[in-house]
């Protein structure tokens, strides 16, 4: 699956996904502004970017972080358009050698390898012709965790510091502690628009973004709570978050609920 369209003023929405058994996997997405591309998509799909990217005016990307379904063109546009790349310090290894990730088997299905790239330390802000991107640290997802925020428009480029609904798994080196830091920083930016890593564009984000914030401190207390009472991890993701045997098994055990419960556990000081 593979999409174009314009959502807001001149901002124009990439959203992709690979197919299998009729079902679009893992979505991603990237979006391009007055020659700004904020993310490159998947691997797989980089030949339908380049193409979808043709005739576009196109003088810089950012990378919000090093995960490959957000890199993934960014070898074969570096190489045709000669434009720079900027992201977080931490991610500049990652984009030059990609093989950093250790992709797992499902990862290489869904996405694709990146090829290398280069990249350049992304500043405290990223000026194109009509607008001013402030730069906000926004770990979580990962340490390299970068966001944009045009105040004037009220655009925040949120990348994987938002994603929504309410998470059942997790992956090692997801940080619920600075996950939570993160969503409340961006809530309190009072953005008009938001856009998704996952191309979902949510209105006065701040209310779902609180809304994400308070299942997090209501899984804290539950899960503290069992484990208070003598429940190890397994027994609390059991208990709390059963049926996540499909996604344990098919991501070899990348995602499950135990790490989810582990990740509450360590950021309460309880494990």
């Amino acid at each position: 699956m593979f999409k174009v369209d314009a959502v807001e003023g001149d901002v124009d929405r990439f959203v992709m996904a690979r197919r299998l058994l009729g079902r679009n996997l893992y979505r991603a997405a990237c979006y391009l502004t007055d020659g700004l591309l904020i993310d490159t998509g998947i691997p797989l799909l980089c030949g339908k970017i380049e193409k979808a990217l043709s005739g576009k005016p196109l003088s810089a990307i950012v990378n919000t972080h090093a995960h490959e379904d957000h890199m993934g063109a960014n070898a074969v546009l570096q190489k045709g358009r000669r434009v720079p790349i900027f992201a977080h310090e931490k991610a500049l290894p990652v984009l030059s050698d990609p093989g950093k990730l250790s992709l797992l088997p499902y990862q290489k299905l869904f996405f694709g390898e990146p090829a290398p790239s280069t990249g350049k330390p992304i500043g405290a802000s990223i000026r194109t012709e009509r607008h001013t991107f402030k730069v906000i640290r926004t770990p979580g997802h990962s340490s390299d965790h970068v966001a944009l925020f045009e105040e004037s428009r009220g655009w925040l480029f949120s990348g994987d510091a938002f994603i929504g609904g309410n998470d059942r798994v997790f992956r090692e080196g997801y940080d619920i502690l600075e996950m939570t830091k993160t969503l409340r920083k961006l809530s309190s930016l009072g953005a008009g628009v938001m856009f998704t890593g996952m191309g979902n564009v949510v209105r006065n984000p701040a209310r779902q973004i609180d809304r994400k914030v308070s299942y997090f401190e209501e899984t804290s207390h539950r899960i503290g709570k069992l484990h208070r009472e003598g429940m190890a991890p397994p027994e609390i993701a059991r208990r709390l978050f059963p049926g996540d045997f499909t996604v344990r098994l098919v991501t070899l055990g990348d995602f499950t609920a135990v790490k989810l419960v582990q990740s509450f556990l360590r950021a309460s000081g309880e494990l």
